[in-house]
């Protein structure tokens, strides 16, 4: 990882959301910590509100963003991935389960 994009990553103007609940988690410790940036929030089936806006995929956010939290199925992070490094995001966090450390081949599978 480049040095900008490590910036991008732990500074982040901007910062994408993908999941549910622990996304939701995330956003609450986000405002705790005094984070003032862009948060878009990326769930594919949550409906948008006036409070808050959800977008269905990462390819549909209004930009790349500086950082991104992924906190779905195990099976759904590589696509995710792949979808954020294509829009150009400088970084991401995943926290999920099922992969090499589950044992499973599916599991490892996911890990490459």
């Amino acid at each position: 990882m480049s040095v900008p994009a490590l910036r991008r990553l732990l500074a982040p103007r901007s910062l994408a959301l993908v999941g549910g609940a622990w996304a939701d988690a995330v956003l609450a410790a986000s405002g705790v910590i005094g984070y003032t940036g862009e948060v878009w929030r990326v769930h594919p089936t949550r409906p948008s509100s006036a409070k808050e806006r959800y977008f269905r995929s990462v390819e549909e956010l209004p930009a790349a963003p500086d950082a991104a939290f992924i906190a779905t199925p195990a099976r759904e992070v590589p696509a995710i991935a792949a979808a954020l490094a294509r829009r150009g995001a400088g970084g991401f966090v995943c926290f999920a389960a099922g992969f090499s450390e589950t044992g499973t081949p599916d599991g490892e599978r996911l890990t490459r």
